[in-house]
């Protein structure tokens, strides 16, 4: 402890180069079957370690980690001569409650993160997937899955043309008309409501809207370098009397003042932001732009009307 104090550096004389030689075996075998000779070229290669070792001393290593309840088969021609982990006490098995939470936090956050790290988050509830004997955990986990429910290769594809403006002509699984073609200048890749959209100007709608991922069966054309008017974000300032309130990606706290706050919506979709702003009901007051007000409250007008 008093060398690391004073050098602050992690050195062989500070750790238990047996524990660690063991638990970086683990973490091997818990990736993916490894002969000896490969165990030893990931112990040659660790910073620490630096050393390859005999069958009998790495038996050693696996034989601790077996005496721990890792269930680990010797290494014989029908397995390819490799050492695996069927099972663990390691295992991260997740229970209804824990799926419960994680759920809620995906929901909550996946539209105010970007689109790469809610990718990476993605990537890790696989990997703990990958590693748990328990199909229950993988079942909960796949639920939790937005992108990679999706074909992965069309995701990188469209996340590819979103950050180069690319114009696309997609063929489209649209619910109201079926199969047909679209042409849409890519914008960005959203997530909400748990699923993942396509945002861009749709030609044939004259408008900048939406499409669901899923929903999207192939890129058949791709025209890059297209020189187009950008779309205006419409800026919106509301008044929101709701504390538990918590930004969206393209919105903003401006002030607070008491129950009160002043919140910024920056978007080029105006029906999203009209549906925004009247999933507050009475909680929220526009302050601008003065239009936008008045399309609100014929839409809450179209809405009485309908029980008339």
């Amino acid at each position: 402890m008093q060398e690391f104090l004073e050098s602050n550096k992690v050195t062989c004389n500070l750790i238990s180069l047996t524990g660690y030689r063991t638990l970086v075996i683990l973490h091997a075998l818990l990736n993916e079957p490894k002969s000896a000779d490969e165990l030893n070229e990931i112990l040659y290669n660790n910073q620490y370690i630096k050393e390859k070792f005999s069958i009998d001393t790495l038996r050693l290593y696996l034989n601790s980690l077996r005496k721990v309840n890792c269930d680990i088969p010797k290494a014989h021609k029908k397995n390819g001569n490799k050492y695996s982990i069927i099972s663990s006490p390691f295992e991260l098995n997740i229970s209804d409650a824990e799926y419960k939470a994680l759920k809620n936090l995906i929901s909550f956050i996946s539209d105010k993160i970007e689109i790469s790290e809610l990718l990476k988050i993605e990537e890790f509830l696989l990997k703990i997937s990958q590693n748990s004997s328990s199909e229950k955990t993988k079942n909960l986990i796949n639920k939790l899955l937005i992108i990679n429910k999706i074909d992965l290769d069309l995701f990188k594809e469209l996340d590819f043309h979103c950050r180069n403006k690319n114009k696309l002509k997609i063929l489209y699984n649209s619910p109201i008309s079926n199969k047909k073609y679209l042409e849409i200048l890519s914008d960005k890749l959203v997530v909400k409501e748990n699923r993942l959209y396509l945002y861009g100007y749709i030609q044939e709608y004259n408008e900048y809207s939406k499409l669901s991922v899923s929903r999207i069966l192939s890129v058949n054309e791709i025209k890059i370098n297209i020189h187009y008017e950008e779309i205006e974000e419409q800026t919106v300032i509301c008044e929101l009397k709701d504390m538990d309130y918590y930004p969206k990606q393209n919105e903003e706290i401006i002030s607070a003042d008491g129950n009160k706050l002043i919140i910024k919506i920056n978007s080029k979709n105006e029906f999203e932001t009209i549906q925004r702003i009247m999933s507050f009901k009475d909680k929220c007051k526009i302050l601008s732009p003065e239009n936008l007000k008045e399309k609100i409250k014929k839409e809450f007008e179209l809405t009485l009307k309908a029980y008339d």
